[in-house]
């Protein structure tokens, strides 16, 4: 008797035969064929795929005036940083000047001597002497101010949008905590209050709801 199996039975099964194990035998003179009918099925043994996360960190407006410095560039950094970052930016700066700390243009500054960085109304000051943000030794990055120098300006922002001309009333709808005074010395002014920290601080016409923000300022300003 000749035997004739289809390619890949590699024997019988014991007990009840699975659907995909099923055979069916003839029998034609001396010879038998067994023939293997396998059903088709489709197994999904493939793992749980994790994918990788496809959330970046938030982008950083460059010029972004915050409590803390500008943009990326924060208070306490190295004075050549933070001025060849904000020059990418804004082109070369109008003036940079190195002055005594204590008799500079913007007041009692800081350590021995206090640089000046200007583009226009918009100034980073550097100091080599200690400040909240850095020890000390070598100038670094401890305040900004805008100042409305009409189209010398560079058009900057804080943030929630609060920029040079916005109305009082529009710095209080910004979102954050908005308090205005009057200042024997420097006039009528403001202070944003951040909800994630730290405060930005500036000038106005008045402190009604129709007059408008002139000056912004953060970081550890010099004294009178």
């Amino acid at each position: 008797m000749v035997l004739v199996a289809a390619a890949g039975l590699a024997g019988c099964s014991d007990g009840d035969d699975s659907p995909a194990d099923r055979t069916s035998s003839s029998a034609s003179g001396d010879t038998t064929t067994t023939t293997l009918r396998r059903s088709a099925t489709t197994t999904s043994d493939a793992a749980a795929t994790t994918l990788p996360s496809t959330t970046s960190a938030p982008v950083v407006d460059a010029l972004e005036l915050r409590a803390d410095g500008v943009g990326a560039q924060r208070f306490g950094s190295a004075a050549d940083v933070v001025v060849a970052a904000l020059t990418e930016e804004l082109g070369s700066a109008t003036d940079d000047r190195v002055q005594s700390a204590p008799t500079s243009d913007y007041g009692v500054c800081p350590g021995t001597q206090v640089r000046i960085v200007e583009w226009g109304g918009f100034t980073l000051l550097f100091t080599d002497g200690a400040t909240p943000y850095a020890g000390g030794g070598s100038f670094t990055f401890f305040d900004w101010q805008l100042r409305d120098l009409g189209a010398a300006t560079p058009p900057m922002q804080t943030g929630s949008g609060v920029d040079l001309g916005d109305p009082l009333a529009e710095v209080r709808a910004a979102g954050d905590a908005v308090t205005a005074a009057d200042d024997e010395i420097l006039g009528a002014v403001f202070t944003i209050t951040l909800a994630g920290g730290g405060e930005i601080r500036g000038s106005l016409t008045g402190t009604g709801d129709a007059d408008t923000v002139t000056s912004l300022v953060a970081g550890s300003s010099c004294g009178e």
